[in-house]
């Protein structure tokens, strides 16, 4: 039997042991090498794109939610609004109105007026796309002076189609294309951003690219 001597001195001994052990630590994973050098895996752009989409609409973080947010849509405010107050199947030519419209204006001021709208902010713009060749794009052939009476013809082809609208639903449609007035989304669709899809809905009618669902 060990003497209370010795109980002592094994006792000392274990904690001196338990002192001195190095800590298990978790294994690291093989960290990917080229030509010899360590490499580092970079984030695809989209997913950190997408993700920041998905926390702005307030859905999680899953695949399926990143392929929903990859719309061209949202790409601004208006895009989150028709998103989130739309069905499905009213999102595209509601979209489409409005990019062709924007377009027009865009092009009217650049190539008439001589002046370019610049947005305030840019924020979640773009997703970035590989680069691919779209076999569609031809050559304009078109002169200097047509270019620019095709744009202001199709300019005040719109004019036409916003006259059929209110003036506050005018106001709120240019403030949306410039994205400079008010807020149309936080977190849901604002007062603000409610009234800009009906104006947008209105807008779309008159064009004649979509027709109100019946009540």
């Amino acid at each position: 039997m060990a003497s209370k001597a010795e109980r002592l001195r094994r006792k000392k001994r274990a904690s001196l042991d338990e002192l001195c052990a190095v800590p298990s630590v978790a294994r690291r994973e093989k960290q990917a090498r080229q030509n010899g050098r360590f490499t580092k895996v970079e984030e695809d752009p989209r997913a950190a794109f997408l993700n920041a989409r998905c926390r702005r609409f307030g859905i999680d973080q899953t695949d399926e939610n990143r392929s929903r947010m990859a719309g061209v849509h949202l790409c601004c405010d208006l895009g989150f609004v028709l998103e989130a107050a739309c069905k499905p199947a009213d999102i595209a030519p509601l979209w489409d109105v409005f990019s062709r419209w924007c377009r027009a204006e865009a092009v009217y001021r650049a190539r008439y007026v001589g002046q370019r709208e610049q947005p305030a902010s840019a924020a979640l713009t773009m997703v970035p796309e590989p680069m691919e060749t779209d076999p569609s794009l031809t050559v304009d052939v078109r002169s200097q002076d047509e270019r620019d009476q095709d744009a202001v013809t199709g300019w005040m082809r719109w004019q036409g189609f916003l006259g059929h609208l209110p003036a506050q639903h005018r106001v709120v449609l240019h403030s949306a294309r410039r994205q400079d007035g008010p807020v149309l989304w936080s977190g849901a669709a604002t007062e603000a951003g409610m009234l800009a899809l009906n104006a947008l809905r209105g807008l779309a009618e008159a064009e004649g690219n979509w027709t109100a669902p019946r009540k």
